[in-house]
């Protein structure tokens, strides 16, 4: 990810064109106009690995685009026959489901706010603290760690805690998360409490490792006739 993001940086992955809409913080940028662009860049450049379009359940995206080595003229028959797909549907056209998929992901508070706050318990110099504290664990520690950080009451409590986290806390979240690592790592021996307390970090990382990948899934349905809402 930090390789990435230095290619990013220094322009050898994409054009500076292509930055504003191929980043991926485009999508976390609260801009419909921004998201629906980086959306619709995704689903006419896209390889189906980062969005992916079903109507009625039935998957029509990546399915309709030719393969990654197709010529252009393939890649446009491909967007044309996914036009096709959408035709009937609730969104009927390429741009209005990036501009209704916007709507919901730029909300200021909402999925994406949600995902960000977890996420940061897994970004930065936590990924080098943690394989620290993973090994310092199993070192001062005569249980099965592994089997610990698996067991349902410690993960149920590391989304408790992260969770009920408020928007305006994710900041203070970060830097709390951040610090109690850099504690638990300066400790020249460690105490049950310790031993406890490291575990609550490495769970709390492990949420914010499965929020990085974790994929989103929007519906959009045409209401019923005659529907009053």
């Amino acid at each position: 990810r930090h390789a990435l993001a230095a290619q990013v940086a220094a322009g050898r992955l994409w054009s500076k064109d292509e930055i504003a809409v191929r980043e991926p913080v485009a999508l976390f940028s609260g801009s419909r106009a921004g998201v629906a662009a980086a959306l619709r860049e995704r689903l006419d450049h896209g390889n189906g690995d980062e969005m992916r379009i079903f109507v009625n359940g039935r998957p029509v995206h990546p399915q309709v685009l030719p393969s990654p080595t197709a010529v252009s003229r393939r890649r446009t028959a491909g967007v044309a026959g996914l036009s096709a797909e959408l035709a009937g549907a609730p969104l009927g056209s390429l741009e209005e489901v990036a501009a209704a998929t916007a709507g919901v992901v730029a909300r200021r508070r909402g999925l994406m706010s949600d995902l960000q706050r977890l996420q940061c318990l897994a970004t930065g110099e936590k990924e080098c603290l943690a394989e620290r504290l993973l090994q310092d664990l199993c070192a001062r520690s005569s249980d099965d760690v592994f089997e610990d950080l698996r067991s349902a009451t410690v993960i149920a409590r590391a989304i408790r805690r992260a969770t009920w986290c408020g928007e305006g806390d994710l900041t203070k979240l970060q830097g709390d998360h951040a610090r109690e690592g850099q504690r638990l790592m300066g400790l020249s021996s460690w105490k049950p409490a310790d031993m406890d307390a490291a575990k609550q970090w490495l769970s709390l990382f492990l949420v914010g490792r499965a929020a990085l990948s974790a994929t989103i899934l929007i519906t959009f349905l045409r209401p019923a006739f005659g529907a009053v809402d």
